[in-house]
């Protein structure tokens, strides 16, 4: 089962829905980023402060997890009262099924 979104998952969003992403994202232990197509993961033996900053500068977009994008899309139903139904077929993923939901939920913001 895929568990995160990819780098070319992240390349599908405008500059603005990036920008919308970055401003969401708290970055938690355990998270895993990309700067400029490259992937990191933000652990809790790096200095916080400047791992922090570090993804800040560069304007750092998280690998969403499926967690993550359940949050991302409650948050957002939550803010502007809309209602959601997940459905998905037995042949699709649950992640790339979630995260063609955040998109559209990104497009709408």
């Amino acid at each position: 089962m895929k568990r995160r979104i990819t780098t070319e998952q992240l390349q599908e969003l405008t500059q603005g829905q990036k920008a919308m992403l970055h401003e969401w994202w708290k970055p938690k232990t355990g998270d895993c980023y990309a700067t400029n197509n490259h992937e990191f993961v933000y652990s809790e033996y790096r200095d916080n402060e400047f791992e922090m900053g570090h993804m800040l500068e560069r304007n750092a977009l998280p690998l969403l997890s499926i967690g993550q994008m359940v949050e991302f899309l409650e948050d957002e139903l939550e803010d502007n009262n809309h209602y959601c139904e997940i459905r998905w077929c037995k042949h699709e993923e649950l992640c790339d099924v979630l995260w063609q939901m955040t998109k559209e939920s990104l497009s709408r913001m």
